[in-house]
């Protein structure tokens, strides 16, 4: 798409607007854009989506993916759902969604076979800042916390643990939600937030899963996998930090560190009982997604 440049007076260059871009986000005369610069560009950002957005839908029947529906209407940007169901279980099992996950979302009408869910505050750009940012401090806070409890095999600090998922889920439901109705202008690329959020939100059970395993473990782990854990947990910290903090040579270091613990990984599996084995592979796991947003990363500073 390209539009001609026009002059008005000696110093004023104008451009016209897409029609198909103004309809779609309500543009009005008279109304703020904002327009940031980038290395190669111009972004214009006309703010949250102004359109209401309503979706119904059947679960009848599907009590088993009731949960990834809402989820996904939640996480689109939808203003109002309205969701048929058949049984009481279907029923109990929307409430529960609602009032565990979703923020902002409230349930506002129901009749004996639908529920009339309804966006009852709109997100604001520093709130997503501020959730975003809290993300990685439950993932931090979740990785060592699992690792001290690893280490004195506290079942009950499990328990709890595996709990500590809920939050980082309802987190990432959010700052998605953000993203696709077009409320942040902090990042520059969407499509690359989203992945990274994706990614963070599966870090969180990767964790989970961590706790899961080592509550029906009989035995604490062997010294050599609660050192690997503290390998993890560091490279976990150094990419915090470098995603806050970027720079080229961080990133390098990041990446350097990475293939140094997978360089170590056939002799850290030596000797290792079948429970260690699975615990060293989920925490591999852990390494893999952080070494994966690498590019990601980049994409959003460079």
């Amino acid at each position: 798409m390209k539009r001609r440049v026009v002059q008005h007076g000696p110093s004023t260059l104008t451009i016209s607007l897409p029609s198909r871009w103004i309809k779609e986000w309500g543009i009005k005369k008279g109304q703020e854009l904002t327009i940031e610069p980038l290395h190669n560009g111009l972004f214009i950002h006309a703010g949250p989506r102004r359109s209401y957005e309503t979706k119904q839908i059947s679960v009848k029947g599907l009590s088993t993916i009731v949960t990834k529906a809402i989820a996904a209407l939640y996480k689109y940007g939808y203003d109002e759902i309205i969701v048929e169901y058949g049984s009481p279980e279907e029923l109990e099992k929307i409430h529960e969604i609602i009032q565990n996950g979703y923020i902002g979302y409230e349930i506002v009408d129901e009749t004996k076979n639908t529920v009339q869910i309804r966006k009852v505050s709109e997100p604001q750009e520093e709130e997503f800042k501020t959730l975003f940012r809290r993300i990685f401090y439950f993932l931090l806070s979740y990785s060592t916390e699992t690792l001290a409890a690893m280490k004195q095999h506290n079942r009950l600090s499990y328990e709890k643990l595996i709990l500590r998922d809920k939050n980082i889920d309802k987190l990432a439901d959010f700052c998605r939600r953000v993203v696709n109705i077009g409320g942040q202008t902090t990042y520059r690329s969407d499509t690359a937030l989203y992945h990274l959020l994706e990614q963070l939100e599966r870090l969180g059970d990767d964790f989970k899963n961590i706790n899961k395993f080592m509550l029906k473990k009989r035995h604490a782990c062997s010294p050599k996998i609660l050192a690997y854990f503290e390998e993890i947990d560091q490279l976990l910290k150094e990419f915090e930090r470098l995603f806050f903090n970027f720079s080229l040579p961080a990133m390098n270091a990041f990446v350097i560190r990475y293939k140094e613990l997978c360089e170590q990984r056939q002799s850290k599996t030596q000797r290792l009982s079948n429970e260690d084995i699975n615990i060293f592979f989920l925490l591999n796991g852990v390494s893999l997604k952080l070494y994966n947003l690498s590019g990601v990363t980049m994409m959003l500073w460079l």
